[in-house]
């Protein structure tokens, strides 16, 4: 979901897909790192955040 939303214009770029910067771009608050209930929680809150979001047409769509 993530991907597909910010991914760019040309398939040869890179999207950051490290947890901390997923966070930050969608704005959520970040838990204790390595922790597999806030590992949990913070997938969840990302996967909240981005069905809640309007479905984004992107370059390739």
């Amino acid at each position: 979901m993530y991907y597909r939303r910010y991914r760019k214009r040309s398939p040869h770029e890179f999207v950051d897909l490290k947890f901390d910067t997923i966070m930050k771009t969608l704005g959520l608050p970040r838990l204790g790192k390595h922790d597999a209930l806030n590992d949990a929680v913070m997938s969840a809150l990302i996967y909240l955040k981005l069905k809640s979001m309007p479905e984004y047409k992107g370059a390739f769509s």
